[in-house]
């Protein structure tokens, strides 16, 4: 559910020689669109109702509070997973004159997308969950092309949470690493990704298990 309780309009926006009366009842129609729109589309994609320009804020937990009151809670195991598609939901009920609402669909993420998102998602929150332990460490910034540095690391994971495949008599593993950075600004870089293979022979598996890569 979107509400916008918006009881009037100041002249936020407007620079002083635009604020002229002419053109104040096209600008606030503009704005008014842009706003009702996203609002409702908003509403529209996750199956609720949109309440804009309601200086009125009762009358629409009302009528929200009517629609809480009686709902069904569907839910279903997909055949296939992580396929990277969007996929759109319909409901059909089989009593006329019935008016059913609900969410358009979902992004089933691949896996790929979603360890991007969980990298994007680390930049916005202090103190990630780091439940393998690994740690990083970071050498000295060296002047790059433009206003661009490179920055050397080292990833150190525990052996004992890689997940080896007996190959033989070789073990091998797989580790895959997405690297984001954000400045003092805010502004994001693209994300970088690495796979490195771990190929660690079967006598070997013991020391590994007690070290780190």
């Amino acid at each position: 559910y979107s509400v916008n309780a918006l009881a009037h309009r100041g002249l936020e926006g407007i620079s002083a020689e635009a604020a002229g009366i002419d053109v104040l009842p096209a600008y606030w129609q503009q704005v008014s669109m842009n706003r009702g729109q996203t609002m409702l589309e908003f509403a529209a994609a996750t199956g609720g109702r949109s309440f804009f320009n309601t200086p009125t804020l009762g009358e629409a937990f009302s009528t929200m509070a009517q629609d809480l009151e009686s709902y069904y809670s569907l839910g279903f195991t997909p055949a296939q997973v992580g396929s990277g598609t969007y996929h759109r939901f319909e409901v059909k009920v089989s009593r006329p004159g019935i008016k059913v609402r609900h969410r358009e669909g979902y992004l089933d993420l691949s896996a790929d997308q979603r360890l991007d998102a969980r990298a994007r998602a680390a930049l916005f929150v202090s103190g990630p969950d780091n439940a393998l332990g690994c740690t990083v460490e970071t050498g000295e910034p060296k002047a790059g092309s433009g206003k661009n540095f490179t920055v050397p690391f080292v990833v150190r994971v525990p052996g004992r949470h890689v997940v080896l495949v007996p190959d033989g008599e070789t073990a091998r593993g797989r580790l895959t690493f997405v690297f984001a950075a954000e400045d003092d600004k805010g502004r994001q870089s693209e994300l970088q990704r690495r796979t490195i293979e771990v190929p660690v022979p079967t006598r070997d598996l013991e020391v590994m298990a007690k070290q780190s890569l």
